[in-house]
């Protein structure tokens, strides 16, 4: 069960349009992927719930290309979790 969205990027505001008519109002936004990932860790809380990256759209405005994106998405959710382990 999806219990919150964080939406970033050129397309968070059609995105949280389209939840609210749909019905799902629990929406938060972010400007970049790294503060969407620190927004939605704390929504979760820590170890308690889990975080999916489930790009919508092209993030052109962010990143050169989806492979980009999720190299530095992968890095970023390690380095957080070395600064938790230290």
């Amino acid at each position: 069960m999806i219990e919150s969205a964080v939406l970033y990027g050129q397309t968070a505001p059609q995105l949280t349009n389209a939840l609210h008519q749909a019905g799902f109002m629990n929406t938060f936004t972010a400007e970049t992927m790294f503060a969407a990932v620190d927004l939605a860790r704390s929504i979760a809380g820590f170890d308690e719930g889990n975080i999916l990256l489930s790009p919508a759209c092209a993030s052109f405005d962010q990143f050169r290309d989806y492979e980009q994106r999720g190299v530095q998405f992968k890095d970023y959710v390690l380095s957080l979790r070395d600064e938790r382990d230290d």
